[in-house]
């Protein structure tokens, strides 16, 4: 294991981008940037650059060519920033965990799981087989093949889009919330009181509601869109 500390004034940009591994990203009340990065398997610390430069730190897997890149690169990565952070990670394989309040994410991965506990900006995840789960965030963007999304409490507008993954989405109590997918099943909390609007389909998947579109001229608070297949489409009062 190697270890990099960076001191910082403000909130600081992540960028990790690995083919496989653990990242953990824990926004805390610091004042210093922190990086361990610990290779597994045929990897080694010849393998990563870590670099800091004009509030963006950087953790980046080299390309290997010729017989080197028969060797899987993986490592374990654990950043810590100050709150409301920045944070962008690509990876193939690897599970990224956020810890904290970060300022925005973006995370790309093919097979990984996404955690994030909150993010008062965007939240945008694109997986194929990985789950995403996001306790708290604000507007969110999420995409997956087979993995599941479950946003505990949206603050903003949510988009999210799966084909056999499920969909839940929890606390909406502004914007717009689409959510749409082939066979899996979406079911979204809304906050009781608030002027709504519906579109709902499913072809042959059950629909149940505890909610009714608002009438009358008042102005919309919240647009729900929910569109599947086969799956189930359930919309809930928030507790």
């Amino acid at each position: 294991m190697a270890t990099w500390e960076y001191p910082v004034s403000e909130p600081a940009e992540v960028r990790v981008r690995i083919p496989d591994g653990d990242i953990t990203v824990t926004a805390a009340p610091t004042e210093t940037v922190t990086v361990e990065v610990t290779p597994s398997g045929r990897s080694s610390l010849d393998d990563i650059d870590v670099d800091f430069d004009a509030g963006v730190v950087s953790v980046i897997a080299r390309k290997r060519t010729g017989l080197m890149s028969m060797r899987s690169g993986s490592f374990d990565v654990d950043v810590t920033v100050p709150e409301g952070s920045a944070c962008r990670v690509d990876t193939a394989a690897g599970d990224v965990d956020c810890r904290g309040e970060l300022g925005s994410l973006i995370v790309t991965t093919a097979s990984g799981d996404t955690n994030a506990e909150r993010v008062s900006g965007t939240a945008e995840v694109s997986t194929a087989s990985g789950d995403v789960r996001l306790g708290r965030a604000g507007d969110v963007q999420a995409k997956t093949v087979s993995g599941d999304v479950h946003v505990d409490t949206a603050g903003g507008d949510v988009t999210c889009h799966s084909v056999s993954g499920d969909v839940w989405v929890g606390q909406v109590r502004t914007g717009y919330t689409k959510a749409t997918t082939t066979s899996g099943d979406i079911t979204v909390t809304v906050v009781p009181g608030l002027n709504l609007r519906l579109d709902l389909s499913t072809l042959s998947g059950d629909m149940s509601s505890e909610l009714a579109e608002s009438g009358g001229d008042g102005e919309i608070a919240v647009t729900l869109t929910c569109h599947t297949l086969s799956g189930d489409i359930r919309l809930k009062r928030a507790s």
